[in-house]
């Protein structure tokens, strides 16, 4: 009885879970599965494969669909977020980067071989087990299937702040070990990222020439030694991307298909040189406000590309110091990229004071990016259309930035975001007096144009806008500048749920961005006061 009771226990749940389903499927709620496969398999291949994979267990006809996709992201991040996101040992890593090995092999084993691969990205973490898994099966894919795009996202063991010399040197021997056994595996690569490696002289120049296919490369906390220097050559690569490293120069000497390069936090004097690099585009640079000798001069950087139509700038919420602008248009005339000491020696008829002001300022500010006389900069910025600027402080005078205005004529939109991101930011005085933070303070600011007129600006975007005079005053002078401005789009400062962690020491100031209509519509009224042309009507309060 007592079975035959469980019996019918059983058969009652399993009719009540049918006709469950089918009032479900009948009120339209169960809409998913009514969908063609097709559309199934564009959604499915919208997220991680391995949330994709999830997805699928949920209905029987979705079983069916993992052999029929065509993009595969798959990602150890995946698993490290939906298990245990906080607790990241060793053994759970280990854990998990032999499930993305595995699930790699299985799904690109199973696959319909009529069904051509897109795109295949494989994010895990160095360990030579894996890897050659993850290689053998993407080795099988690339010999019996078509793949598009192919994609190494290479992790290590170590997070990069825990890496030690030693570290770097002994994560770059186990890939260099990985690469020379799959060499065919690599030569398909159209993307690769790799991290916390110290590789040989000779070591990322065998990689380039054995990537055939590379389109992009990302190296993070990679380099070949200290103040090495990296010379990049290659027929396809499209975009370069570096963080960190200790590259005393990167030569981009021949890249005739390079459209964007990224360079965030060099250390030494001239981050980048250019060579032959005809398709460049856009240039990003990210560093901090840290004292170094590196004074970074746009008209010396840019010398060799001036074609460049996109520039971003980040500092990373902290000081931009530099020379005041009146001190460096003083000697502009006189500059003929020598050294120091010829740079002065060229000057005749300039007040010894001012020079002697000048050379203390650069041995005290020393600054990565200088505000220069538009002279210089016209033959480096005539082709410029977008400049975006983030990350200025917070209270510091932005007026120094219309430097680019002057020498960019062809400049259409300008994005200027000012926020002082806390949590990101080093807030322990000691560490950053002892580490040459910057600290705040303005740059001084001359126009060297009176009447100068912008006639191609037609969009200026403000991140952290603030009704306050260093802000209303710098609209104000766009708008009266720049002639055929369309759209003036101004925003409240950036938001992060992280910062809310702060020290409590640390005074944040409240936003005083305007909230109400009455408060913009006199906003409007005050910074376009007595400008005959400008329209309050362009001006837009997006926040």
């Amino acid at each position: 009885m007592k079975n035959n009771k469980g019996t019918r226990c059983s058969h009652n749940k399993a009719t009540a879970c049918r006709e469950g389903e089918a009032a479900f499927d009948e009120s339209g709620g169960d809409r998913l599965n009514k969908l063609p496969d097709d559309i199934l398999l564009n959604i499915l291949e919208r997220v991680e494969t391995l949330d994709a994979l999830r997805t699928c267990l949920l209905s029987r006809r979705m079983l069916k669909l993992p052999p029929m996709l065509s993009q595969f992201d798959i990602n150890i991040g995946s698993l490290v977020r939906y298990h245990k996101p906080h607790v990241k040992t060793f053994s759970q890593i280990v854990r998990y980067n032999i499930a993305v090995a595995g699930v790699t092999e299985k799904i690109l084993h199973a696959r319909n071989l009529e069904i051509p691969i897109r795109k295949l990205r494989v994010r895990f973490c160095l360990r030579r087990g894996e890897c050659l898994s993850i290689s053998k099966a993407v080795a099988h894919a690339m010999a019996t299937q078509k793949v598009d795009k192919t994609e190494f996202v290479l992790l290590t063991e170590k997070t990069c702040l825990k890496c030690t010399p030693d570290d770097l040197l002994c994560f770059a021997k186990q890939f260099n070990s990985w690469f020379g056994d799959f060499p065919d595996v690599f030569a398909g690569l159209t993307r690769l990222c790799l991290r916390n490696l110290r590789f040989g002289e000779l070591d990322i120049p065998n990689i380039l020439s054995t990537c055939k296919r590379l389109e992009y490369l990302r190296l993070s906390y990679c380099d070949a030694g200290v103040c090495s220097v990296l010379q990049v050559e290659h027929a396809q690569l499209v975009e370069l991307h570096i963080d960190y490293g200790e590259f005393e120069s990167v030569q981009l000497n021949c890249l005739p298909k390079l459209q964007r390069m990224n360079y965030n936090y060099w250390g030494y004097q001239d981050p980048l040189i250019f060579g032959f690099v005809p398709q460049l585009s856009k240039l990003s640079l990210e560093k901090d406000g840290i004292n170094s000798t590196s004074n970074l001069q746009l008209s010396q950087l840019l010398a060799n590309v001036p074609w460049i139509s996109n520039l971003h700038l980040d500092f990373k919420s902290e000081k931009v110091l530099g020379l005041p602008v009146y001190v460096s248009f003083l000697l502009c005339d006189a500059y003929n990229n020598t050294n120091l000491s010829e740079y002065f020696l060229a000057l005749e008829g300039v007040n010894f004071l001012a020079v002697y002001t000048a050379i203390n300022l650069l041995l005290l500010c020393q600054i990565w990016v200088l505000p220069e006389c538009p002279k210089l900069l016209v033959p480096v910025l005539g082709k410029l259309q977008i400049v975006k600027l983030d990350n200025l402080r917070e209270g510091c005078d932005i007026a120094w930035t219309m430097f680019i205005l002057e020498a960019a004529s062809s400049l259409k939109e300008l994005s200027i975001s000012v926020w002082d991101h806390w949590c990101e930011m080093q807030t322990n005085k000691d560490f950053r007096r002892e580490n040459g933070y910057c600290e705040k303070a303005n740059v001084e600011w001359q126009p060297s144009a009176v009447h100068f007129k912008h006639k191609n600006l037609v969009k200026l975007t403000i991140y952290g806008f603030q009704p306050e005079e260093n802000f209303v005053r710098y609209v104000r002078r766009v708008m009266e500048i720049a002639v055929n401005m369309e759209e003036i789009s101004l925003h409240d400062r950036e938001v992060c749920e992280h910062c809310g962690n702060l020290d409590p020491s640390i005074k944040v100031c409240p936003s005083r961005y305007p909230r109400i209509n009455e408060e913009k519509d006199m906003l409007r009224k005050e910074i376009t006061k007595e400008l005959r042309v400008a329209s309050p009507a362009v001006i837009h309060f997006r926040s």
